[in-house]
């Protein structure tokens, strides 16, 4: 087993050169210590080449010494590297194996993280892709059972009606169940603050100096998307209202308008869930691509 240990970063390259047809003849004799690999035990040997000139990196399971699992990309990280957390073979899903999280990062300036999870054993088998665009995931124990939870942020607000830096990204969570990470409802349940803390924030963003023209003061919906994405959606229409900047006579068009964003979000079924909601829109007739 330890010669074919030595064996791996030859193997890495020779695997990332399958699973990357546009790797060119040169690219599989660069420099080895370019590459990383990391051992679960001595079935399961994970690697990931990195490719300089194509802006590219392969990461490779090899499982019983074949290649079980190729994904590439931008840039990985692994074995709780980038403040991931998770190290190498945690057990993720609860059912007592190894697992493997990689985190795929895209580059540019804010964007995107994706992250994939693998079983490692009793084979390896590919759980779930999940797009947490800007936002990036938190691997958390929310409910004392086996296994982790998943923590993000719904990013479905960025850029509406204000910049990036001011868009609210309410919580979100997923929860493995069995078979898939799904949305967990119940655990994005929290309390509300107290009426007296929201009457003092609704003081403080109604007076304030993000109005203008007919622009809306973001804190308004900020305030909202906590307290929708935790169960509070009737508390969030008063807060709307008490909010308001007085004199303002487009309160209602500002509540269709984040009906229509709200409704369009990925995580709407989850959130109508929480919220108590029937299945169906808050509002019909959204302009297109809202």
């Amino acid at each position: 087993m330890p010669m074919r240990r030595l064996l791996l970063p030859t193997a890495l390259l020779l695997a990332a050169a399958c699973a990357l047809p546009a790797l060119a003849q040169d690219d599989a004799e660069q420099d080895l210590s370019a590459n990383r690999t990391y051992s679960i035990d001595e079935n399961t040997q994970i690697g990931i080449a990195h490719f300089e000139d194509l802006y590219t990196e392969v990461l490779v399971i090899f499982h019983d010494w074949q290649l079980a699992a190729s994904i590439d990309g931008y840039l990985f990280e692994i074995d709780g590297e980038w403040g991931l957390g998770v190290p190498l073979g945690s057990d993720i899903t609860g059912d007592g194996q190894p697992d493997l999280v990689a985190m795929e990062f895209s580059g540019g300036a804010h964007c995107c993280f994706t992250y994939y999870i693998f079983a490692l054993a009793p084979e390896v088998r590919q759980l779930a892709v999940l797009e947490t665009g800007d936002a990036g995931a938190r691997f958390v124990d929310l409910d004392a059972s086996p296994g982790l939870e998943i923590e993000s942020n719904d990013m479905s607000f960025a850029y509406w009606m204000t910049s990036f830096a001011q868009s609210p990204a309410p919580r979100v969570v997923w929860r493995w169940d069995g078979q898939a990470y799904v949305a967990a409802p119940a655990l994005m349940a929290a309390p509300a603050p107290s009426d007296a803390e929201l009457a003092r924030q609704a003081a403080g963003i109604a007076s304030a100096d993000g109005w203008g023209g007919t622009d809306w003061n973001p804190d308004v919906w900020a305030v909202m998307l906590d307290l929708i994405y935790s169960g509070h959606m009737d508390t969030a229409w008063t807060f709307m209202a008490d909010a308001w900047q007085p004199g303002r006579t487009d309160m209602e068009a500002f509540h269709r308008a984040f009906s229509c964003q709200l409704q369009a979000s990925p995580w709407w079924p989850a959130v109508a869930e929480l919220n108590g909601l029937p299945e169906g829109p808050l509002v019909t007739d959204c302009p297109t691509g809202s």
